[in-house]
């Protein structure tokens, strides 16, 4: 099902809602931040990245992969009880210094 570009669009207030909703999640041990990106998904459907900032870490302990599974888990939970119309997508990103730029939210 195709969706209008244009409802992909977020409002201030909207943006604003969304950070303040993922900023009241505890961050485990080595997660330094975070930044929304909106847009459609690959299928068109308004979507909103929650990309936060971990430590670079080629080996993780088991026990803070699940501490970052519970994180998404919570954050998608909390983004899709608020009715938004956007399908979220949780992800963990490297540190700007370790691979290119990356925004981080305060």
């Amino acid at each position: 099902m195709a969706h209008d570009i244009a409802s992909a669009a977020v409002s201030a207030k909207e943006d604003r809602s969304l950070r303040a909703l993922v900023r009241k999640h505890k961050l485990p041990p080595g997660v330094h931040g975070f930044d929304l990106e909106y847009g459609p998904d690959s299928t068109g459907y308004p979507s909103v990245w929650v990309s936060f900032v971990t430590d670079d870490d080629l080996k993780p302990p088991a026990a803070w992969i699940a501490q970052l599974s519970d994180l998404a888990h919570k954050v998608t939970e909390d983004i899709l009880a608020t009715g938004t119309s956007r399908w979220p997508y949780v992800r963990f990103v490297p540190p700007p210094s370790a691979h290119g730029p990356v925004k981080r939210s305060a």
